[in-house]
């Protein structure tokens, strides 16, 4: 199941570069719908995950330059991004608690900020990696 777990990936990945999008939503959808279908973790597949994690982080830090992340447009614009985020995926998580969702029912009011916060740092990654690939950074 891992090796179809990881054409699936591939091919939305690849499906998603054809279509001008990055292939790194691909990825995620790839993720999105094998956990819905119950697709287990396994060892393999999560070192695997762990490494495109890296590697993503890796290739952003090298093109990252410090001292433009001080600069002021750069601040506003990332503390407006990250309290955008928060708002919006605060509000999705609600609603899934709300329409009683069983795997979002537990979820406290600060548990729903965390994950959101998280989220928030996550779709900056995409961001990033968006601007990137369309030479926009």
């Amino acid at each position: 199941m891992e090796l179809i777990s990881l054409i699936i990936a591939f091919a939305l990945g690849f499906a998603m570069r054809v279509f001008g999008f990055p292939p790194m939503l691909g990825y995620l959808i790839a993720g999105f719908i094998l956990n819905i279908i119950g697709v287990e973790d396994s060892e393999t597949l999560e070192s695997i995950a762990n490494f495109g994690i890296l590697l993503l982080l890796f290739t952003i830090g090298l093109k990252l330059n410090l001292r433009s992340l001080f600069r002021k447009h750069v601040l506003q614009g990332g503390v407006a991004h990250i309290l955008v985020s928060v708002c919006v995926f605060s509000l999705l998580l609600l609603l899934l608690r709300y329409i009683g969702m069983n795997i979002f029912s537990d979820l406290t009011g600060g548990a729903i900020l965390l994950i959101s916060f998280a989220l928030s740092f996550s779709s900056t990654v995409f961001a990033v990696k968006v601007l990137e690939e369309n030479g926009e950074m």
